[in-house]
């Protein structure tokens, strides 16, 4: 078995080297954050697939973004934000649409 330090499917710490606490608030944004996804996708009556299509992502990474389950890297980030049609700093605004 691969470990992978970023996500676990056991339901281990999404980032083990901090604490229980600082993992929960962690764990807390990424799904926050995949909430926003989710919701800027649906605004542009957007399906997963059309939104994979889109971002050039992998159809299962954006079911775990918008799950909150998957750590993102800025480069993805990007993508997101140009599949959306949206600035960067868009995708961490509270009411984003």
């Amino acid at each position: 078995m691969v470990y992978n330090p970023i996500f676990n499917s056991d339901n281990a710490r999404i980032f083990p080297f901090c604490t229980e606490m600082e993992n929960e608030i962690y764990k807390s944004e990424l799904l926050k954050l995949g909430k926003r996804i989710r919701a800027l996708r649906k605004a542009r009556n957007k399906t997963q697939v059309e939104f994979e299509l889109d971002c050039k992502i992998n159809h299962g990474d954006i079911s775990r973004i918008e799950n909150g389950q998957k750590n993102l890297e800025f480069y993805t980030i990007v993508k997101l934000a140009v599949a959306l049609q949206v600035k960067i700093s868009d995708l961490f605004k509270e009411d984003a649409e």
